[in-house]
């Protein structure tokens, strides 16, 4: 294969820096990915994020495959779960023997020997009849365990009882209880004018449950600390943010970008309390089981402006994308519940593209424009 030319495509008036060999281009992305809250490569863990950045335009597809080559030369042999030699660590519960084994979880799941997870958003697998395991390289698989002992023990809405969670190397697993029943993504359409009257009333009451909690120390993102996710913050997440300031700052500045102006401060300010938000009310992470209304996914739930539950609500409910459209009659009944966001959600909305943009484009013309100085 030729070796591409890495122009920066974002700073055409800048210079193009010499071409580093496979070995340095792989540690120059490395080091990238590191950045953007990856971990180091296994095999061709976070290709799938090069491929983003193709889509934003910052690598063609002749380089991304360069990269790729690179980084498969450099790569160790892959371990699938159940035999993956790297040390496990059981992360709850701590002061006792869990429930069910980090080896008998691996058994159960059954991957393949040459399955590979190379994106943050976790993957969800049924097991032993009874389980559930969420698993991702993400840490925030653990802020959402956290997140469900911390909502069972605060309020009264039905979640999932969490059995272990425990990594195995760069992996997180979330052992949680299966809630039997209809599930609300494809049962909406079903239900009539009354059971969706008292579906929604659920939801008023687990939203005013929510409000209620107070934020042990004003920091945002998950309850247990942690990256912010959400479609504002990338596929990738944001953060941590020390205080409301540094996450405010950090929308203003995506805001400025997504809008083309300059950063004056932007229109997000400290005017609104942290209150917890749980960031997807979609109909596919809720279970009507014997006619209680279970809540069975927290993965973007955390500390955040009110604003932000409207929001994602009114965007869709989905990781990003706007296509990922939530039932029109759904989306009106649970905007009826929440104050009127309108403009303050059309600001976060207008960032979901340039999230992605700031966080792989900025972070990655700096590196390959320095390139000649740090490979």
């Amino acid at each position: 294969m030729s070796t591409p030319n890495f122009a920066c495509h974002e700073y055409p008036n800048e210079y193009t820096p010499p071409i580093p060999s496979p070995s340095a281009m792989a540690t120059l992305l490395s080091r990238f990915f590191t950045r953007l809250n990856l971990p180091p490569y296994d095999r061709v863990d976070g290709a799938d994020a090069l491929f983003d950045l193709n889509r934003s335009g910052m690598l063609t597809k002749e380089e991304c495959s360069y990269v790729i080559d690179a980084l498969l030369a450099r790569a160790g042999p892959w371990h699938s779960p159940v035999n993956n030699p790297l040390p496990r660590e059981v992360l709850y519960p701590q002061d006792a023997p869990p429930p069910i084994t980090p080896e008998d979880v691996l058994r159960l799941l059954q991957l393949p020997e040459e399955y590979e997870c190379r994106r943050p958003e976790p993957r969800l697998k049924r097991v032993d009849g009874n389980m559930v395991v969420k698993f991702s390289y993400s840490s925030n698989i653990v802020a959402e365990g956290r997140t469900l002992m911390f909502i069972r023990e605060h309020t009264s809405i039905p979640v999932p009882t969490v059995h272990t969670i425990f990594s195995v190397g760069k992996m997180f697993y979330l052992v949680r209880d299966y809630v039997p029943g209809e599930d609300l993504e494809h049962q909406w359409e079903l239900l009539d004018s009354a059971r969706r009257a008292s579906v929604l009333d659920q939801v008023k009451g687990y939203l005013n449950e929510l409000r209620n909690l107070s934020s042990p120390d004003a920091t945002p993102g998950p309850q247990s600390g942690g990256l912010c996710q959400g479609p504002w913050f990338s596929v990738w997440g944001a953060g941590p943010f020390a205080s409301s300031q540094d996450l405010f700052n950090f929308w203003n500045t995506l805001y400025a970008g997504a809008k083309g102006i300059e950063d004056t401060g932007g229109p997000f300010r400290a005017d609104h309390p942290l209150v917890f938000v749980h960031g997807e009310l979609s109909p596919r992470n809720f279970v009507l089981s014997s006619g209680t209304l279970y809540i069975v996914d927290w993965y973007k739930a955390g500390w955040y402006p009110e604003y932000v539950e409207y929001a994602s609500v009114s965007h869709g409910g989905g990781a990003g994308a706007v296509s990922d459209e939530l039932p029109e009659d759904w989306k009106r009944g649970v905007l009826s519940l929440l104050p009127d966001y309108s403009q303050e959600a059309a600001w976060l909305t207008s960032l979901t593209t340039h999230a992605e943009r700031w966080l792989a484009n900025e972070e990655a013309c700096r590196i390959v424009i320095a390139s000649k100085k740090i490979v």
